[in-house]
């Protein structure tokens, strides 16, 4: 879905910044998704060939070769897949925005708006709260994904609930966070080092989220159009 996005024209009453940043960055979360993906197969198969090693041979050049290629893709893969949140959540923040802008029938946001939000640093923990809360998928149309989009919707609510607990539970000088102090962090800053990332299981349901807004919006204006007509 990433490769395709709709025609300024298509979207009718989205503004032209509004347009021009959803498309720049969903061409950069586009690229990254394909790099991580591409980051992760590799982790997953030196990781086979690393297990494989320790079963069948004696610590040797050839292991400890493996086990380095191993470490490396890992630090890669962790890095690749922060700058496609970064990218990923500032699409998701400012799709939500725009969809409930349209919604509501008021103007497009001024370029310093959208600036301010494509620009800034990954997105924090609350605004990524108020953006899955809102029911996107059915302010502009009814959700044609019916029970399955439901779930996807709750999976993601989910796993910004579970994100917070574990940015509550790393303690910050030995004291642990409260709610409030949670929600004031980015995932890619409070994450530990040697850990599985925080943003990683909201990675894949925050591009698709982010990947559905301009299709949504575009589906939302047929609909209109014909519902014109009538």
């Amino acid at each position: 879905m990433g490769a395709f996005f709709p025609e300024l024209k298509e979207l009718g009453p989205v503004g032209e910044a509004e347009w021009e940043t959803l498309r720049s960055l969903n061409r950069a979360y586009t690229d990254l998704r394909g790099e991580w993906e591409s980051a992760r197969a590799l982790t997953f198969g030196l990781m086979t060939k690393l297990d494989l090693l320790k079963d069948y041979t004696a610590r040797d050049h050839h292991l400890d070769a493996v086990h380095e290629a191993y470490h490396a893709a890992c630090a890669y893969e962790r890095q690749i897949s922060a700058s496609t949140w970064r990218y990923a959540s500032a699409a998701a923040v400012l799709g939500v925005m725009v969809t409930g802008r349209l919604a509501a029938g008021r103007p497009p946001l001024s370029g310093e708006a959208v600036r301010a939000v494509a620009d800034e640093k990954p997105t924090t923990l609350s605004q990524l709260r108020q953006t899955v809360a809102v029911r996107h998928d059915q302010m502009l149309t009814e959700d044609e994904d019916g029970l399955q989009g439901g779930e996807r919707r709750r999976a993601l609510v989910q796993g910004v609930e579970s994100a917070y607990d574990c940015v509550m539970n790393e303690r910050s000088a030995g004291v642990r966070r409260t709610e409030a102090e949670a929600g004031a962090c980015r995932l890619t800053e409070v994450s530990p080092e040697g850990v599985e990332p925080f943003w990683i299981d909201l990675l894949e349901p925050v591009l698709d989220l982010a990947e559905s807004m301009p299709t949504d919006i575009a589906r939302w204006m047929r609909h209109r159009g014909r519902a014109q007509l009538f």
